[in-house]
């Protein structure tokens, strides 16, 4: 009878967003034979992450302008209605710049000098403890979700007799995965979604790396607790050899979900939340500020520019946009009751708005998303006067950036600050907007500039303060080598206390 009460109290929480884990709708992967790797969550929706590296070329404004118009066309068909949705996630983290750095750079330097027993530790420790101070990790993904609404009623009965099968064939999950919420019907379209805008992107010259499940886990969970960042964790998920649990309680310790493997929540969260008032909230190490969007750009201007202006604070910050289909019918109340009462002033600059997205359907063929934006900064337990510093920094940069609107007092600020965790669930307390798509396109995370070397000798950084690496040797991609690096003379002569100095040593 406990156990039951115990559970029923589990579930309530759960649905009330009591505890930290209630914001994971993540329930488990599906891996099929031909190694496409999904994550599924509780309502059955397929999620995939596409890690976006950036540009293969240098672009303008106008170039970014033409790229944006080049995806909405590409694009055109899959965020007409509710099945589809694209997540633009950026995060940009000073502090991580010395993980970072080991990763893409010293680590293997280290482990070259061993080899030539050659002791360069001097040079290596140098460039440990200047090259952070000037370079900032960032990371940029598309997350691809794909909801039931995108099945027809007949398919939708397809998947409830799949499942169905599935439920008889395997045994109760309890507390583990529920894996039996996976449909080969869902992953083939969603599998069809995540090719198209994976080759669209690529037709435009934007590079990208799609993830396997157990990396978006990671991605998450390190988004989540900071402190965990560059720790080597990975989840145990379906197909992974997993260790059978063995309860002190005997009725427990024979159920069958023993053997199978654990809830993902169980493995993510490792620490509860606490609001500290209506602003801030304390996850693990950090207490984070959110910053949603209150009202849209009167002028969308790209990401890039966004990036320029936090860059230079070397501000740790995150963010989540969020496109999906249906704007028009979203806000087709809103449109109807603003003409009806059109003689208010107000309501006035509403109507002109929806005129102009309408003359632009019509005389351009530019559909409208609903589109949400929040972000988030953070600062270590107990740096309360920095955290709300930074909060302000972020607040500005958002609202320079083409003339945007945004509010700190985003009601709950632990659902606010989750928002803009990647993967975990779809959810903003954001205001929506009416965006054409073009604009909306525009300001998602693509245009930063990518190198072809996931990792190098030599780390360049860019004016945003971002690492750029790069590979002397051609790291396999090339096999002509003729490089000429160009750098300032004053650069050249500080050679030894500049990012460059590798390039000049």
């Amino acid at each position: 009878m406990s156990g039951f009460l115990t559970e029923l109290l589990a579930s309530a929480s759960l649905f009330l967003r009591q505890p930290l884990e209630s914001f994971c709708d993540v329930e488990t992967n599906h891996t099929d034979a031909v190694h496409q790797d999904r994550l599924v969550t509780l309502r059955g929706e397929y999620v995939s992450v596409l890690r976006v590296n950036g540009l293969r070329t240098m672009c303008s404004r106008a170039d970014v302008e033409a790229v944006a118009e080049q995806q909405r066309i590409e694009l055109q068909g899959l965020l007409e209605g509710t099945g589809h949705v694209i997540e633009g996630w950026y995060i940009s983290d000073p502090d991580q710049a010395r993980v970072a750095v080991d990763l893409l750079a010293l680590n293997g330097c280290e482990q070259i000098s061993r080899m030539m027993n050659a002791d360069f530790h001097d040079i290596i420790n140098e460039r440990r403890l200047r090259w952070p101070q000037v370079m900032r990790w960032e990371d940029a993904c598309y997350i691809l979700w794909t909801r039931p609404a995108v099945l027809t009623r007949e398919e939708k009965k397809q998947v409830a007799a799949e499942r169905k099968e599935q439920v008889k064939a395997w045994p109760k999950a309890g507390s583990g995965q529920r894996f039996t919420l996976r449909s080969e019907l869902m992953a083939g379209r969603h599998d069809a979604f995540v090719a198209r805008v994976q080759d669209s992107m690529s037709n435009l010259g934007i590079s990208t790396t799609l993830l396997r499940a157990d990396e978006s886990i990671t991605l998450a969970r390190e988004t989540l607790y900071r402190e965990t960042a560059g720790s080597g964790w990975k989840p145990t998920l379906v197909g992974d050899p997993v260790m059978p649990r063995l309860p002190d309680d005997e009725k427990q310790s024979k159920k069958p979900e023993n053997l199978l493997w654990p809830s993902l929540r169980d493995q993510i969260f490792n620490a509860d939340a606490e609001n500290q008032g209506g602003q801030l909230v304390t996850v693990g190490d950090y207490t984070y500020a959110p910053v949603d969007m209150l009202l849209g750009p009167e002028d969308p201007r790209p990401f890039s520019e966004l990036l320029n202006t936090l860059g230079r604070k070397r501000l740790p910050w995150r963010s989540s946009m969020i496109l999906e289909g249906g704007g028009k019918a979203a806000f087709a109340i809103k449109e109807t009751g603003a003409t009806m009462l059109g003689m208010c002033p107000g309501n006035k600059d509403i109507t002109r708005a929806f005129q102009a997205i309408k003359r632009m359907r019509e005389t351009e063929n530019h559909n409208s998303v609903r589109m949400r934006m929040t972000a988030s900064t953070w600062a270590p337990v107990g740096e309360d006067k920095l955290l709300r510093r930074r909060a302000a920094d972020l607040s500005q940069g958002l609202e320079s950036w083409g003339g945007c609107k945004t509010t700190r007092v985003p009601g709950d600020p632990l659902e606010a600050a989750m928002g803009s965790v990647p993967v975990l669930s779809l959810g903003s307390t954001a205001t929506p907007a009416l965006a054409p798509r073009v604009d909306a396109m525009g300001m998602m995370p693509w245009m930063r500039s990518a190198s072809p070397f996931p990792q190098g000798s030599i780390l360049f950084r860019k004016p945003d303060g971002g690492i750029w690496p790069f590979d002397p040797t051609g790291g396999g991609v090339r096999e002509h080598i003729a490089d000429i690096i160009v750098a300032l003379q004053a650069a050249v002569k500080r050679c030894s206390e500049t990012p460059f100095s590798l390039a000049c040593s």
